[in-house]
């Protein structure tokens, strides 16, 4: 039996000369997890030209996992790449800043349950879309965006998944607000912000997330205010978080605390 037909997970690891991945990566029919970390001159993506033997249907079919992280010199990927991916269920970039462009249509991935693409900063050519199609969709990890960016976001259909439950979204140092686009998905049950740096505030429309039961706050130096007793009394969460947000956490003690009214009720808290 050859590799390609019995292959089931290859790791490509800080291949420093790596610059393009071979076409014959497309005939392992049997692999699930693929992972390309760390190299740091790959551009490109070898793609079949359609009159190969081995022909496209098919291709990596197989494939449950793909992971592409900390190649700084890739722009783009082939979205074809993902045509016959209907099994693959964790999609993961990250680190890319060269990444300027991955227009893919996620009804090419129906069976998707985790997606994550953060720390591609510079992600302005195209942006995936259609995650109103994806049935399965669980998580979503996103993140920084530019002013572009998080406008060209398919943020309505993220609010349209019904199956959604678990967002986690990335700042920058000098972000000083979220994406009011956050307050319509609200069937989250989980929300985790990251490294907003500048923000000093939650918006009170947060508590237009009836559902969400859980509130994560890490990496935030100049966050000093939750939302409203109001807007936290619409939440009802059940577990908070903060980390690395040493304003806020100053406020959260039970003797004088200004925040400790809004979040005394909660029954699990974690304050570092």
């Amino acid at each position: 039996m050859s590799c390609a037909a019995c292959l089931k997970r290859l790791e490509i690891d800080r291949c420093k000369n790596l610059r393009e991945l071979p076409e014959d990566l497309y005939q392992f029919q049997a692999l699930e997890h693929l992972a390309i970390r760390g190299c740091r001159r790959i551009d490109s993506f070898g793609y079949p030209n359609p009159k190969n033997s081995f022909g496209q249907k098919g291709l990596l079919k197989s494939l449950e996992r793909f992971t592409v992280e900390r190649c700084g010199a890739l722009t783009s990927l082939p979205v074809e790449m993902f045509e016959s991916c209907t099994s693959l269920r964790k999609l993961n970039l990250s680190n890319c800043r060269s990444l300027v462009s991955f227009p893919l249509d996620l009804r090419r991935t129906p069976s998707l349950e985790s997606f994550s693409l953060y720390w591609c900063a510079n992600l302005i050519a195209g942006m995936p879309s259609g995650f109103g199609y994806l049935t399965s969709l669980r998580e979503v990890h996103i993140g920084p965006f530019s002013d572009y960016s998080v406008i060209e976001f398919d943020w309505a259909g993220l609010a349209s998944s019904s199956s959604l439950r678990h967002v986690s979204l990335n700042g920058m140092p000098d972000t000083k607000s979220l994406p009011h686009q956050l307050q319509d998905l609200t069937t989250i049950t989980s929300l985790s912000l990251h490294l907003f740096g500048a923000i000093e505030a939650l918006p009170d429309w947060l508590g237009n997330l009836a559902s969400l039961d859980e509130l994560i706050l890490r990496g935030c130096p100049k966050l000093e205010y939750l939302p409203s007793v109001d807007a936290m009394e619409r939440l009802k969460l059940r577990r908070l978080e903060i980390d690395g947000c040493p304003l806020l956490t100053g406020g959260c003690t039970p003797e004088s605390g200004s925040e400790w009214p809004k979040i005394s009720n909660i029954s699990e808290r974690e304050i570092y």
